[in-house]
């Protein structure tokens, strides 16, 4: 089974570093195509809403640090686009 290291999805044009993380620490990075204002939510293994942001400069941290180790979802909204992406906080 290949483990990527990023996620990355050309309709939003973004990318997810590293993934898996072993420190809790991720980077959202954005390019052109996706709106100035996307909204980011984490949300744990349950659905529960964890942590929202709003995505206003080319990048942001997501910080877990001080969740449990395990997967996590990352939703991010962007004008009329939902896109869920799995990271995993090893």
């Amino acid at each position: 089974v290949a483990v990527e290291k990023s996620i990355t999805d050309s309709d939003f044009d973004f990318n997810i570093l590293p993934n898996p993380s072993q420190s809790g620490i991720f980077t959202i990075t954005k390019n052109s195509k996706m709106s100035e204002n996307a909204t980011i939510e984490i949300l744990d293994y349950t659905g529960r809403i964890i942590s929202t942001t709003i995505l206003q400069a080319n990048f942001s941290t997501i910080d877990l640090i001080s969740y449990s180790k395990g997967l996590y979802i990352v939703r991010i909204n962007s004008e009329d686009k939902v896109r869920n992406y799995k990271i995993i906080f090893q």
